[in-house]
């Protein structure tokens, strides 16, 4: 997602002079991209397989109509605003870091890149509310960090050339698409940390060493292959994608099948007809997830309705239950792993 927080006609006239400034200032002609084609597939296959993991996600969680109109007018009238200065600032970040400079400097220039894309009406927005703050420093502060950190690393040891694809063509995408995946604020940071790790890894230890990894390092790729792929699948799992799904229990209505502080797992529901009562079930009353023991079906003709009530609770449900109002049935439930979730929920509302 974009992150210009001036008028991005602003933006790309103060991008494109201030290179043009650097350009003349350190009085380097390295603008023609590098002709080296050794990095260009694995860039292109990064971003592949990121659009095909996205069109994957998307069709479990469900598309958005895409916020960009698609009239050819709109497209390059995007392409200016928001590619522009994305070139820039890959051109300047290229002229600044490849001069033999410290250390110190170095991470001054990755400090100053990341102010520069803050977001800051969106930043100044969300401090009103410190869950809304929570969302934006998760889903845009913590990857704007690390991409930074990603891109800085990668320009001094890969051409122009996929620097510019890894920044570009996300982007242009996003103006081509019709549809995009509907995303929260969880799955868009966490998706762009993931696409970050296996960028890294990939180069790092595919294609930025021309030997083998000598053996003593070898450790240090599968740790870090190892950890991509669990938190790939942790961020399906979260994401709901698979048979099986979280839960964190806030409350003690259902003790003592699971309490406050517990994980339940639980699964896609069968149909109308296999439920049963006793099962638990896992639904959405006032958008609020509960997990509470079906007690009665009711069924008229062909339509069922549900009663349901907490163990622990005296009295029925009030709401009766459609099979649309279903998320799951209760599988199991791990101790204590949702408090993290819980202590972070009560913050939010105090």
């Amino acid at each position: 997602m974009f992150n210009i927080s001036l008028s991005p006609i602003f933006i790309s006239l103060v991008s494109f002079f201030l290179l043009i400034y650097l350009q003349v200032y350190l009085k380097t002609t390295y603008f023609l991209l590098n002709k080296t084609t050794k990095y260009l597939l694995p860039t292109f296959i990064i971003e592949l397989i990121y659009l095909i993991f996205l069109i994957y996600l998307g069709i479990f969680i469900g598309f958005a109509k895409s916020p960009f109109p698609h009239e050819l007018i709109s497209i390059l009238k995007n392409l200016f605003i928001y590619i522009i200065p994305l070139i820039s600032f890959e051109l300047t970040r290229h002229l600044l870091v490849n001069q033999n400079i410290s250390k110190k400097h170095l991470n001054f220039i990755v400090i100053l890149f990341i102010l520069i894309e803050i977001n800051y009406p969106s930043l100044i927005l969300s401090f009103k509310n410190k869950e809304l703050f929570f969302e934006f420093l998760t889903s845009n502060i913590l990857p704007l960090i690390f991409k930074n950190l990603l891109f800085t690393y990668l320009t001094q040891r890969v051409p122009l050339s996929t620097i510019f694809i890894l920044t570009i063509l996300e982007n242009i995408l996003l103006f081509l698409l019709p549809t995009i995946p509907l995303f929260n604020w969880f799955s868009l940071g966490a998706l762009k940390m993931l696409k970050l790790g296996f960028t890294y890894l990939t180069f790092k230890y595919f294609f930025l060493k021309p030997q083998l990894l000598p053996k003593n390092k070898s450790h240090i790729f599968i740790t870090y292959a190892f950890i991509l792929i669990i938190a790939t699948i942790l961020v399906c799992f979260m994401l709901g994608i698979f048979r099986f799904k979280p839960l964190a229990i806030l409350s003690n209505s259902m003790n003592p099948i699971f309490s406050r502080g517990d994980i339940l797992i639980y699964e896609t529901p069968p149909d109308p007809s296999e439920l049963t009562v006793g099962d638990i079930l896992i639904f959405k009353r006032n958008n609020i997830i509960v997990a509470h023991r079906l007690f009665k079906i009711n069924k008229v003709g062909n339509t069922y309705t549900y009663q349901t009530k907490g163990d622990n609770n005296n009295t029925i449900d009030s709401d009766n239950l459609n099979y649309d109002d279903i998320l799951g049935t209760y599988c199991f439930s791990l101790k204590y792993l949702g408090y993290p979730s819980i202590w972070l929920h009560e913050f939010f509302q105090k």
